[in-house]
């Protein structure tokens, strides 16, 4: 039986690579992958220092909006996760067309009613306890249903419960999630994400055909605002937000040898072939690593988000020269993970001209959650299983 090294990227610590280590592990488990699944954790010996006393505060303009041709639902939920009460507010905030039918007032009233004395059902707990997300619903119903008036007030004022129960529900699971990614965790695709919403609209009693128009109109004008959005912020807080993940890469490439020879080390504990799995900047350590030296051990390379494409284009890669499309003769088969909606991931085939397979995985989920939600994908594990088989 052979054994799978998981190799994390940028930003990752102990904390969060543990977690994600058992969420593998799992996903090991379900999907009747038999190998041995072991660490390398190269992140708190060999990453990026934090940032300390080299920004200036200095304040730039607040995020702008454009208008692109993109995905509605992308748009939706990359505004969700800057502000999970944001549709709330918009519904809140939404034009009266006259008086209201007292018999609607009592229906959502008596929404109001089933959502703020909702407990969680078994089928709810054993989804969000599935995703990970658990440990996080207290919180987030805290403060997106008892701190806020803005819940009760959106519901409240609506002429319908379908529109204002999704909008809740899309509230607490957006709530949960950015939560998850701020302790570095991984995040359900969105077909997880959107089965747990649902699951909540159901328990509310607020299931409708259809899907509200004010919101659809909303979203259905600015859909590309925010798929690729420009930043623009506090450049401290933008510094360090993005520090270690942004540090560590920029670490490697001045000096990847400690982090190279620290997988080497790795390997080489393990007994018997083993297989990388690399996500990000493991990715492209790792092939930097198998390109500059045979590994016979090593038996096969899966990347995950990787960089290593882009750069061996731009001749940014170390372990090749600029130019070539040859991967080495004694370089392993290569199968390599994408999203078309994590730009921080990259086709490899196009690159060399042989050894490596790319594999399309869409998480439903918009950048940058797009790039940790492929642990939770079962398109991952069926490719996964496939390679290893």
């Amino acid at each position: 039986m052979a054994t799978v090294l998981f190799v994390h990227g940028t930003g990752v610590r102990r904390g969060s690579y543990l977690t994600t280590f058992a969420v593998i592990q799992g996903a090991f488990d379900r999907n009747g992958i038999a190998h041995a699944l072991e660490p390398c954790l190269w992140g708190d010996e060999l990453g990026a220092t934090p940032v300390l006393r080299s920004v200036p505060d200095v304040t730039l303009d607040p995020p702008d909006l454009r208008r692109l041709n993109r995905d509605q639902d992308y748009a939706r939920w990359d505004l969700l996760y800057r502000d999970p009460l944001f549709e709330l507010r918009l519904l809140r905030n939404r034009p009266t067309s006259g008086l209201r039918p007292p018999a609607v007032g009592a229906l959502v009233t008596s929404l109001w009613t089933r959502i703020s004395r909702y407990t969680p059902t078994d089928a709810v707990r054993a989804l969000i306890g599935a995703e990970g997300v658990d440990a996080f619903w207290s919180e987030a119903w805290q403060t997106v249903v008892v701190d806020d008036a803005t819940t009760r007030q959106a519901v409240e004022s609506a002429s319908d419960v379908g529109e204002p129960a999704q909008a809740v529900a899309r509230a607490l699971m957006a709530e949960m999630l950015r939560m998850a990614v701020d302790h570095d965790l991984p995040i359900p695709n969105g077909r997880q994400r959107d089965a747990i919403v649902e699951l909540l609209v159901e328990d509310w009693e607020a299931r409708v055909a259809g899907v509200g128009m004010h919101l659809l109109r909303f979203f259905g004008d600015i859909a590309a605002a925010l798929v690729t959005p420009i930043i623009k912020s506090r450049r401290g807080p933008l510094s360090e937000a993005s520090n270690p993940a942004a540090g560590d890469i920029l670490r490697y490439q001045a000096r990847g040898t400690p982090i190279r020879d620290y997988i080497r080390r790795s390997i080489s504990r393990v007994t018997g072939d083993v297989y990388l799995l690399a996500h990000s900047l493991g990715g492209i350590a790792c092939v930097d690593l198998l390109a500059r030296e045979p590994l016979a051990q090593v038996k096969g390379l899966i990347t995950v988000g990787s960089q290593a494409p882009f750069l061996h284009e731009i001749g940014a890669l170390s372990g090749l020269e600029p130019g070539t499309t040859d991967l080495p003769a004694h370089f392993p088969p290569w199968l390599n993970l994408y999203d078309p909606y994590d730009f921080l991931s990259y086709v490899a085939a196009p690159v060399f001209t042989r050894g490596v397979h790319d594999c399309r995985i869409e998480s439903d989920q918009p950048f940058p959650h797009s790039h940790s939600a492929y642990w939770t994908n079962p398109d991952t594990w069926a490719a996964i299983r496939t390679f290893l088989a």
